[in-house]
């Protein structure tokens, strides 16, 4: 019992500090209020005041989610018989919208970035519609150049949170010291298989000139 009381008043001491500070009678009110005696309309008022229009709509969810969690647990403790967070209305957002570049806009970028050292990884997101982390998640061993095809096995994603606090290098077959707070899984598709995607002529040359750079660089360092 006393656990589910810490997570209720975790939560709302997150709610009450997430509050503006010009707002202190609201900020006192909501300290004030047992967990025998919160209603929708508390959980409500709450969210009015941090949704004040200085916080993103992902902040405000964020918190929400925390106290209904909370609510949650009190609810199986048999504290209360109701989640008053659960069918609060929450506020929307948008995502912006996405302007594609066009032909002569993508052209011009890919020229400029052609002597890049990591110009091929532009010319194949370019190529292919791969996102960033499959495209940094690909390997050599994907690649098929008899039959012009990427084999999209893996992706590379940012780990987040608590959990990269802790979290060892991620290990990987081709780089000693690993990867510091990102881990491979794999890319989220309907079929949950592998994707195949067709290679062009352009994204073969660019792959192909990369993986030739590489193999010069490799002779020229060895060991190291």
């Amino acid at each position: 019992m006393r656990s589910a009381y810490a997570r209720i008043c975790s939560a709302a001491a997150l709610v009450v500090r997430s509050m503006p500070s010009g707002s202190a009678p609201a900020r006192s009110r909501a300290a004030r209020i047992r967990l025998r005696d919160l209603r929708p309309s508390h959980v409500d008022k709450l969210l009015a005041e941090v949704n004040d229009g200085k916080r993103k709509t992902a902040t405000v969810r964020r918190i929400h989610a925390t106290l209904r969690s909370a609510l949650t647990t009190a609810v199986k403790q048999q504290l209360i018989t109701f989640n008053m967070a659960k069918n609060v209305e929450l506020p929307t957002s948008q995502r912006p919208k996405v302007i594609p570049w066009e032909p002569a806009e993508l052209g011009a970028f890919l020229d400029h970035i052609g002597t890049h050292r990591l110009g091929a990884l532009f010319e194949v997101i370019a190529g292919t519609g791969l996102c960033r982390g499959e495209a940094c998640g690909l390997r050599w061993d994907d690649v098929d150049f008899a039959r012009r095809v990427i084999v999209v096995r893996q992706q590379i994603m940012q780990v987040s949170g608590l959990k990269k606090r802790d979290m060892p290098p991620m290990a990987c077959p081709y780089c000693e010291g690993g990867h510091i707070r990102l881990m491979f899984s794999r890319p989220k598709t309907a079929s949950g298989e592998d994707r195949i995607i067709d290679l062009d002529e352009l994204t073969v040359g660019a792959l192909l000139s990369h993986k030739l750079r590489q193999e010069d660089e490799r002779r020229k360092w060895k060991p190291a």
